[in-house]
């Protein structure tokens, strides 16, 4: 809550109907997900879930390709 408001003078824009649905729809199923990979810790052994878990990394990396359409990563501080 305090990290929200700080952003008030840093000129926070209230999100549209769409912005909020597609917020909310992220908290769902980030929760379910949550939920769902804490459940399977009941069912199967750390090691065979351990794949799952670090396929989660990339899927963040694939939406950023995907939507911000980034193709390079420019390692050379000198062109920038």
């Amino acid at each position: 809550m305090i990290g929200g408001i700080a952003t008030v003078p840093f000129g926070w824009v209230m999100p549209g109907g769409f912005a909020f649905i597609l917020l909310i729809l992220a908290g769902l199923f980030g929760g379910f997900a949550h939920i769902a990979m804490t459940l399977s810790f009941r069912h199967a052994e750390a090691s065979l879930l351990a794949p799952f878990e670090y396929l989660a990394i990339l899927w963040p990396i694939l939406a950023d390709l995907l939507l911000f359409k980034i193709r390079t990563i420019d390692h050379d501080p000198s062109t920038r």
